[in-house]
């Protein structure tokens, strides 16, 4: 009896098979040396033909792709005719629809043009053409939105299979932005001035005794609500001011309240019924020495984050100019936002509709895969970026408006993502390969052919929002300005500035 293991796993068709050595061996079909660690190393084994499987509905159709999913035992081919595009998986046993686009131009998968490039990781299938955009399939997700290769995969869109996520291209803009918590007359960053008409004389009137004071216009005040009355008095061509701080302890209607004097400054003047300019004392006002920035970015379902939004203009409310000579600091200088919310998130084109202050977002595009919003803070002296909270999906929708209520941030943005203005995805790519968990491509086409030259006709036009109004924006004098101007495409991708003489 002779045996051979066929330790060397080699065919050797160039001896005769009288002469040939043990270990090899000189004709086989169908079969495999094991090469496993295992008691099994060099045994010739078996391998299945060709076997043909049934399951398809797709008339006239061409294979143009296909990957062999070894750690779950799957096949995935793609599939173009002249009635639909699909992507199918077999398991072995049963033939799937992944994906069926029947000719909405989503795929575009073309009988002559075959996928260059296709990996499957962690159930997750990336494709390349070298014609459209590099896409990625969540396998599991898309099975569930497919129903058989003769029905449109439901809500298909192509930004929702692609590589590149889209991102926000509008700035946050403020809803409310206020000096003051309450707003209203007689509150801070209100601009109509009220004064007093009946009032006590304070020279002779003792701290903790009740007055009652009566304004010349209805204020916007409360019981328990302290108010400061000011004056100011002009001796020669100096002015000073008095003040007086006093709680409201009763509202006898709009204009007429019964107060008590908690302290006075001591040059109060000796007059009854002397005019005070009254103002309402709120809390210490939101990033006092600070010129704050918003933007915000989206979270996906698979964990990708987009990129962020423009960052806003400045909140900054100024204080009355006051310049202290000693500090040679300019108080005016000092922030007065109290209220401050955001919006802007939901203006983004095709993200969904609005309706009682609520997003719900689209069902058939980019938008149904965002599972929340980070809202991004920035200041003007660090180059750090950090995430002030973040609005959840809750019932499916989205809040539209955020209220920034304190200076506590939640966490830093990681550094690599400060110079990330636009994902570097390529518009397409010839060559896709996995290496080391990270998704590369070769042969790759970016960027944008750009062959005019713009021309800009500049004039001023006068800001009409109140907000705006507010901050008191102004175009400094004595500077150069230019003006520029650069494109974006619908995923985000940006060129550099282009600029004109003119």
């Amino acid at each position: 009896e002779i045996k051979n293991l066929f330790l060397q796993g080699k065919m050797n068709k160039d001896l005769d098979e009288r002469l040939i050595p043990r270990g090899q061996y000189r004709h086989a079909n169908n079969i495999s040396v094991s090469y496993s660690e295992g008691a099994d190393v060099g045994v010739v084994q078996n391998i299945l033909g060709n076997t043909e499987i049934s399951g398809m509905t797709i008339s006239g159709a061409t294979c143009v792709g296909s990957v062999r999913d070894t750690e779950n035992d799957k096949i995935y081919w793609l599939i173009t005719s002249s009635t639909k595009d699909a992507i199918a998986e077999y398991d072995g046993t049963t033939v799937s629809a992944v994906i069926v686009d029947t000719h909405n131009n989503i795929l575009k998968f073309d009988g002559a043009r075959y996928i260059t490039g296709i990996n499957i990781l962690d159930g997750i299938l990336y494709y390349t053409d070298n014609f459209t955009e590099p896409k990625q399939i969540d396998i599991d997700y898309w099975k569930s939105q497919t129903t058989n290769f003769s029905t449109n995969t439901t809500n298909l869109s192509e930004d929702r299979i692609t590589v590149i996520k889209k991102s926000p291209l509008n700035a946050p803009t403020f809803d409310t932005l206020s000096a003051s918590v309450r707003s209203g007359v007689g509150t801070l960053g209100n601009a109509i001035e009220i004064i007093t008409s009946t009032i006590p004389n304070l020279y002779t009137t003792n701290v903790n005794d009740s007055i009652t004071v009566v304004f010349s216009v209805a204020p916007n005040y409360l019981a328990n609500d302290i108010i400061i009355l000011d004056r100011n008095i002009q001796v020669g061509n100096l002015t000073t001011s008095s003040a007086a701080r006093l709680k409201i302890t009763s509202v006898t209607n709009t204009t007429t309240f019964v107060c008590t004097l908690l302290a006075k400054t001591d040059n109060v003047e000796n007059l009854i019924n002397a005019d005070y300019v009254p103002l309402l004392e709120e809390e210490e006002p939101l990033f006092e020495l600070k010129f704050p920035r918003f933007s915000y970015r989206y979270k996906y379902k698979n964990a990708q984050y987009s990129t962020f939004a423009p960052f806003s203009v400045p909140a900054f409310l100024p204080n009355t100019f006051e310049y202290n000579g000693k500090k040679a600091y300019n108080l005016g200088m000092e922030n007065q936002i109290r209220v401050l919310k955001l919006k802007g998130w939901a203006n983004e084109e095709n993200i969904g509709t609005i309706s009682n202050d609520e997003l719900t977002p689209s069902a058939d595009n980019y938008a149904v895969d965002i599972e929340e919003i980070d809202i991004l803070y920035k200041d003007s002296v660090s180059a750090n970026i950090y995430v002030v909270d973040t609005i959840k999906k809750e019932n499916g929708k989205f809040a539209t408006i955020f209220e920034i209520k304190d200076e506590q941030i939640f966490k830093t943005i990681p550094a690599n993502q400060l110079l990330r203005t636009f994902d570097s995805v390529p518009k397409k790519a010839l060559g896709q390969e996995i290496v080391g968990n990270r998704l590369i491509y070769s042969n790759i086409t970016e960027n944008f052919d750009y062959n005019s030259r713009p021309n800009f006709t500049i004039n001023t036009a006068p800001r009409t929002n109140t907000i705006e109004l507010s901050q008191k924006f102004s175009l400094k004098t004595k500077r150069t300005y230019q003006l520029g101007v650069t494109f974006k495409d619908k995923y985000g991708r940006e060129t550099p500035v282009f600029s004109d003489k003119s």
